[in-house]
């Protein structure tokens, strides 16, 4: 990347985020664009970042501290790489406060993500024509997640403003 693009202004991570440390230390700024924390996923606390249950089970005992023993090195590897960005972006409100509450050094250090919600582009997406509803009824398809955990309403309440 370096050497093909030597004047890049700043490189976009997303996901993963060791790279961010590796072009830091050659001088270029980079944006992280985190999306969840990897030591969640990696873990099974996802499921549970929100108070609902995990999908897989906690280890316990002594298997618990190995665990803990062997997740160590990258998720310190991961909250330092994150850190070393020049600005971090997450995708939700709710995504910053599992941020926060996951990274408690960078936390500490008072690095905070700003939010940068995903968008479409309008330009290269034509708009779709609404049909009118041959009933009262009519089916509202969604290529989104409505998750509990992120506390978002299904959007219900705004089919009234679709025209038809």
């Amino acid at each position: 990347l370096l050497a093909s693009e030597p004047g890049c202004d700043v490189a976009v991570v997303d996901q993963v985020a060791p790279p961010v440390a590796l072009l830091r230390l050659a001088g270029v700024p980079v944006v992280f664009y985190c999306h969840f924390p990897d030591k969640l996923l990696a873990t099974g606390e996802a499921a549970g970042a929100a108070g609902s249950a995990s999908l897989l089970p906690r280890p316990r005992g002594p298997l618990a501290l190995v665990r803990a023993a062997y997740r160590l090195p990258f998720d310190l590897l991961e909250e330092l790489c994150t850190g070393a960005a020049s600005a971090v972006l997450v995708n939700s409100a709710y995504t910053a406060s599992v941020f926060a509450a996951s990274f408690p050094l960078l936390r500490r250090l008072g690095c905070t993500p700003s939010v940068l919600h995903p968008s479409i582009s309008l330009a290269n997406n034509r708009l779709l024509a609404w049909p009118a509803p041959a009933e009262d009824n009519f089916t509202l398809v969604s290529l989104n997640r409505f998750e509990r955990k992120k506390e978002r309403s299904p959007p219900r309440p705004s089919a009234g403003s679709l025209p038809g």
